[in-house]
């Protein structure tokens, strides 16, 4: 193996599942060497988003997810873990209300079209507008909950492989974090910001292939997700059922904050070198920290029937800040 050329072992990296890719880096030093050159290259916000973007456009995005504190979370997310890069994904952006007109015109000065639903106006800012006096629902797609205001989908030709590439604009009614928090399943809890990749649950979501619904119904959980093969997704748990071996460790500790000794956190270098602690301050809830801080707290609660929580049912205290 030592003597193998690099683009040989890229090769044989990018076709080994994350259990295989950490097995291969403890094989000798020079091996975990080389793996780590590797993820350097393929833990990169630019990969996942070149069927979206150009390159000189992916920086510009990371500049306003900065500017914003948009994220990047759902299926995009998911798939930027797992080193997958599919034709048909959309890029699931999470931005505040008062920054949603900014992410609008960014998305569609790049090109993309916005592509309104029957119930919307033909045009973003004035769906947007009529979507926030309303006061309604949000349209449920994907995995989103009643902390979403309203999506917005823009299309255009994807720049790589064939089909249509969708950046799905979702404008959260207090803030990103707390929309993640309330996703339906724990497999979908990831989320990119502008300086680094956070995964809450990886041991069950990468190594065990396990997500737990945390929907009162399994109706409300996303067809995609259901259907996934790839994924197990269980309803009916108790606090007992889980254990460590049956999805990881994640769940057996009861305090938790994204950017903890559970989560699995990606930083991208480059750009914590020209930016170093900067801070989102757009809101409350998102709060660059080592330690402990005080925030704002969600509770996830492990149901013990598909029908709604249960008396039985553990409750997980989450931090909603990054780390």
């Amino acid at each position: 193996m030592d003597t193998m050329p690099e683009t040989c072992f890229d090769s044989l990296c990018s076709n080994l599942d994350l259990p295989d890719l950490v097995h291969l880096s403890r094989v000798n030093i020079r091996s975990l060497q080389k793996v780590k050159m590797y993820s350097q290259i393929a833990f990169q916000p630019h990969r996942m988003l070149r069927n979206f973007l150009r390159a000189a456009c992916v920086e510009e995005l990371l500049d306003i997810m900065c500017q914003t504190g948009t994220i990047i979370s759902g299926r995009a997310a998911l798939q930027f873990f797992t080193r997958d890069v599919l034709d048909d994904c959309e890029l699931n952006l999470y931005t505040e209300r008062h920054h949603a007109e900014k992410i609008f015109d960014f998305v569609s000065a790049r090109g993309y079209a916005y592509s309104a639903r029957e119930d919307q106006n033909e045009n973003p800012v004035r769906a947007f507008h009529d979507a926030s006096s309303a006061k309604r629902g949000a349209h449920q797609v994907s995995s989103t909950s009643a902390t979403v205001l309203d999506t917005f989908n823009f299309v255009r030709p994807t720049l790589c492989g064939t089909g249509n590439a969708v950046i799905q604009v979702a404008v959260v009614r207090f803030c990103a974090i707390h929309t993640v928090l309330s996703f339906h399943t724990t497999a979908l809890m990831n989320i990119i910001t502008h300086r680094a990749a956070y995964s809450l649950y990886p041991r069950a979501t990468f190594v065990h292939k396990v997500g737990v619904l945390l929907a009162s119904t399994e109706e409300e959980v996303p067809t995609d997700i259901r259907s996934n093969d790839e994924w197990t997704m269980r309803a009916s748990l108790t606090y007992l059922d889980l254990g460590k071996k049956a999805v990881g460790s994640e769940f057996a500790t009861f305090w938790r904050y994204i950017g903890d000794s559970q989560t699995w956190t990606i930083n991208f270098n480059e750009r914590q070198v020209r930016r170093p602690n900067q801070l989102t301050t757009t809101s409350a809830d998102i709060v660059s920290a080592l330690t402990h801080p005080k925030a704002a707290r969600y509770s996830l609660t492990l149901c013990s029937s598909t029908h709604g929580p249960s008396h039985g049912g553990t409750t997980m205290a989450f931090f909603g800040i990054l780390a």
